[in-house]
């Protein structure tokens, strides 16, 4: 089972945030979904704000770029990219 979905649209990806980590940083897949565990608490959108921040920089992709399309009070979300991110995701999924 892979963490990504390819859409009209562009592509969603499936996540699971874990909040209060050390630091920033993408964990690996685990049960479907992509594991990031940010620093940020999980109120007042702090936890959503460093998940954003981290996939922006980890795909190259400007933060405007990435719609936060389902979760945003939940550890389980989906985050919509542009296709273009596509070759970067597939990459995060192979290693």
């Amino acid at each position: 089972m892979t963490f990504y979905t390819v859409r009209k649209d562009g592509i969603a990806l499936h996540v699971k945030v874990q909040p209060g980590a050390g630091v920033n940083r993408i964990v690996g897949v685990r049960g479907g979904e992509l594991l990031i565990k940010v620093k940020g608490a999980p109120e007042r959108g702090k936890a959503n704000k460093d998940l954003v921040n981290l996939l922006a920089r980890a795909l190259g992709l400007p933060k405007a770029r990435l719609e936060l399309a389902a979760g945003a009070a939940s550890r389980h979300k989906r985050i919509l990219l542009p296709a273009e991110a596509l070759e970067v995701v597939r990459r995060m999924a192979d290693g």
